[in-house]
Order: C-alpha cells, then structure tokens, then sequence
C-alpha cells in the first residue's frame, strides 16, 4: 500500500515539476564535499542541532533532492524532516526532482503535508530574524475587552512554574506536548503564550502550539500579535489565514485539539530507530545515533532498550548505551534484563553497581 501511494505521488510531482517554471541553482556541492558536510552533521548528538546544521548547508549551497533526502535520513523526528524539505526545495540543485523528497518521511501524512507545499507553490522566503524578547511587542491582557474563551489568565508565579515545567522537557517534540497539555488544563493569555513559544525552537512546533491554544485562549483578538514569532513568510502567513477563518467561522472555529500523545515508544517507532542504528557502518557512529533515538523517544520500557544495546559491536559500546538509557526507561525495575545482553560478566557487573547507585 505504502509503495502505491509513494508511487501517485511521484507521478503527481512529476506533472507538478513540469508545469512549473523552475531556475536551477548553480552553487553545488560534489559528491565527496558533500559527504564530508554529511559527516561534520552526524557527530551533533542532539536532533535541532542536526537540524539547524542542515538547514544552514542548505542555505550555503544548491543540494540535489538526493543530497536533501540524505540530511533528513539524519533526522528522527518527521516533523524535523519537514522543516528540513520545506527550507531547502527552493534551493534545490535540480528542482525538476523535487517530488523525490517526498520519499524521505516516514509517516503518509508528513509526505502528504510536503506534498501539499509542493502543489501551492509555496517557498520559505527568509525575512528578518525574529526579534528578541525584549523587541517583542506583547499585548495586555488587562485592557483586552472582546471575545474570550477563558475567564482569567493564570498568574505570573503560577505561569513561571508551568513555563518552567515544560522547558524542562529534553526534546522539541516533549517540550511540544507538555506545551500543548496546558491548553487544556489552564487559561493563557497571548502574551503568555507568545513567550512559551520562545521555548520551541522550530516555527513548524510553534505554529502547532498556537493553532491548538487559540480556542482556549483569554484574549483570541490578540493573536495576530504572535505573528512577530516568525521568520519565515510562508509560516506567518499560515499563522494569519487560521486566524482569520478561525474568527470568522460560526461556533467552535478550531478543530478540537488532539489529546496528547501517551509516552511511549510504539513497534514501529523502535523498528525505523532499529533500522537506522543498524545501517551505520562504524560502531561510533551506531552508539551516537542510538543516543540520539533514546534521547527523543524518551519513554522506551526494558525490553526496548534491549533490542537497541544488542546491536552495538562491543560489550563497552552495550554497557555505554545501557547506561545511557536510563534515563529514558519508563520500567527501571525490570533494568536487570539487559544484562542478557553482554559477551563478559563483568559487563553485567558493573551495571548492576549502576543501577544500585540510582537508588
């Protein structure tokens, strides 16, 4: 099923192509200079980090969609792979081959989404950086005397303790969800929301925070105020639409915000983490990358990890990476089972004295 609908859409991108006036770009990169780039990417551990990387090579140089495609196979999240596509298409090197991006999500409606931009026509034109906070122009909810959907905005402490709460997160997407949860749970301002949208640092993420906190929201005629969060005019401009047909609409104007996702690490989650590990031809590069698929999961139970320490090449390599996960295991009394694991005993050993020392 999945080839056939990958399929539609590469005939779809083929017309699409065709029918537009494409001016490629002539500032490449070879294949050997660009595997070096690729290279200096992969040793950052941390998933935005990787991204903004990219982005940036994309910004300094024309890619092939085949160049692009491998920067998002770097990626974990397809939301990252998004904001990666959408940055660079317009850039592209032989933009004839833009639809081949459209191979590089994991998830039909992420490809569907790309596919969507592709049609429009739309290019993430780069505007003037995004002002500080300080530049910012907030509105005030005290004065705020139109429709609202809330009675009274938290109180600053209180706000400072939520805000602080979902900073804490360690991922884009955490740090997303917990945003998301307190659209639900609490009655924000624009101003509030404006700044907790700072602690996001894609625009994709932030655009998604403010859709869903519109309709909770204590001042919703302020929104438009949050358009300063962009730097990008194909993202301010969708920000805008939605509020316009938002306030327009009878009733409920805003979908119903989704309930969070639970946290956890579903089969096919751990199957393309697995795959992508397992593809790294150096056992370096599977202990960076396995670091970096337990850091954005989060929530792996034992036997997940498990899976994940068996495909290092050396003992030293599973007991790092068992270590590691730590952090991210939702069932630490079951920590035991990775000792199964391990070549030597000793390895089992000295985590067993780990696990002890987290008690």
């Amino acid at each position: 099923m999945k080839q056939i609908i990958v399929l539609s859409l590469l005939i779809f991108g083929f017309f699409l192509s065709k029918a537009q006036t494409l001016v490629p770009c002539t500032n490449t990169l070879t294949s050997s200079d660009f595997k070096v780039q690729k290279q200096n990417i992969q040793v950052f551990t941390g998933e935005v980090q990787k991204l903004n990387e990219s982005k940036k090579l994309c910004s300094a140089f024309c890619l092939s969609a085949t160049q692009v495609k491998e920067l998002m196979g770097l990626l974990v999240q397809d939301m990252n792979r998004y904001e990666l596509a959408r940055h660079s298409v317009s850039k592209l090197s032989d933009p004839e081959n833009n639809y081949a991006l459209l191979d590089g999500f994991s998830s039909y409606s992420t490809a569907f989404r790309f596919y969507d931009l592709l049609k429009s026509g739309s290019k993430p034109t780069e505007t003037k950086p995004v002002p500080s906070p300080a530049q910012l122009n907030f509105p005030s909810p005290t004065t705020y005397s139109g429709m609202s959907f809330c009675s009274t905005p938290v109180s600053e402490a209180d706000y400072e303790a939520l805000k602080k709460q979902c900073l804490l997160a360690q991922t884009e997407s955490a740090k997303l969800n917990r945003m998301v949860q307190l659209t639900n749970n609490y009655c924000l301002s624009t101003a509030q929301y404006m700044v907790l949208c700072q602690g996001l640092d894609l625009e994709s993420s932030r655009l998604v925070l403010l859709k869903a906190a519109y309709s909770k929201s204590f001042d919703p005629g302020n929104f438009s105020f949050a358009g300063q969060l962009f730097k990008e005019e194909a993202s301010k401009a969708e920000f805008l639409k939605f509020i316009e047909v938002a306030a327009k609409g009878g009733g409920d104007p805003v979908p119903p915000t989704p309930a969070p996702k639970a946290c956890e690490v579903t089969q096919t989650d751990l199957d393309d983490m697995i795959q992508s590990v397992r593809k790294q031809s150096f056992s370096s590069s599977k202990v960076t990358l396995a670091k970096q698929v337990l850091k954005s999961g989060e929530c792996f139970k034992v036997s997940q990890v498990l899976s994940i320490v068996k495909l290092m090449d050396y003992d030293s390599d599973r007991l790092d990476i068992a270590k590691y996960a730590w952090d991210y295991t939702i069932d630490k009394k079951n920590y035991y089972l990775l000792n199964q694991a391990f070549s030597f005993e000793s390895s089992g050993t000295e985590l067993s004295k780990f696990v002890e020392s987290k008690h």
